[in-house]
């Protein structure tokens, strides 16, 4: 018992007490445990980017439409990106990628399930990029984080023109010597160099069945030409159009028409 002099004295879990009662050590692992705990996870968010897709492979392109695949990576993924962007093959800057790239041209975000995309609508003559990315959701970070990106080049060729339609022949009155021939023009994309050759041959036999070295030859970027009257009188006429594509040449089938023309 106290005697009154004694001031009471409550006994507290000081520092001094519990590393008494657990030992030192103990402790000392315990607050290091702690605190790699909580640094790592801020490092770990704020240094480390996600994790990049394994095998990005192209599993098909045609007729405007591609599909690309690939292996999820080890690693948090949350969401994948995909990112297509697409130039003219024929080297020529049409401004235009959004329309070329096709239904894609705005991204693709895809659950982390889903390791697959198709897209369609893609211009023919492009060279298309297709990049994808992972992104982390913000956990202990401010924003979403994303991957550098893996890319895959695929190539869209040309399609051939059409050949020209509506050819007739027209022979002045006023030079009797000289006939022009006349064709529509074929469509064709923006950037598309459009040119005509000609061949014109005479021959008794049917006019698919002729040998070109019996014939003159002609090339124009025009959807006229003018001819000498004997030149163009010959009995046969075909006439393709071309265009290229990555120096690809492009060439429409082959129209052929019986001149009346005499």
């Amino acid at each position: 018992m106290l005697s009154p002099q004694q001031p009471y004295m409550r006994r507290g879990c000081t520092p001094s007490s519990i590393a008494l009662k657990i030992g030192l050590p103990v402790l000392i692992v315990l607050i290091i445990i702690i605190v790699v705990l909580f640094a790592g996870v801020s490092w770990g968010e704020g240094d480390h980017k996600p994790p990049e897709v394994v095998n990005l492979t192209l599993v098909s392109a045609e007729n405007g439409t591609f599909t690309v695949s690939w292996e999820k990576p080890e690693g948090i993924v949350d969401q994948y990106w995909v990112q297509v962007g697409a130039i003219a093959a024929n080297g020529i800057d049409d401004s235009d990628g959004e329309r070329r790239a096709g239904l894609c041209s705005n991204g693709t975000i895809l659950m982390p399930d889903v390791t697959h995309l198709t897209c369609g609508g893609v211009e023919p003559c492009t060279n298309l990029t297709v990049t994808v990315h992972v992104l982390n959701f913000p956990r202990r970070s401010s924003s979403t984080s994303s991957s550098d990106g893996v890319r895959l080049p695929v190539f869209f060729p040309g399609h051939a023109p059409e050949p020209p339609s509506n050819i007739s022949f027209y022979k002045y009155k006023s030079s009797p010597t000289e006939t022009r021939i006349f064709w529509d023009p074929v469509p064709a994309r923006p950037g598309d160099a459009v040119l005509y050759d000609f061949r014109l041959c005479d021959t008794s036999g049917p006019c698919d069945a002729v040998n070109s070295g019996e014939c003159a030859q002609f090339r124009t970027p025009d959807t006229s030409l003018m001819l000498s009257s004997d030149v163009a009188s010959r009995r046969c006429l075909f006439i393709e159009a071309t265009t290229q594509c990555a120096g690809q040449v492009l060439r429409s089938d082959t129209k052929v028409v019986e001149n009346s023309v005499r």
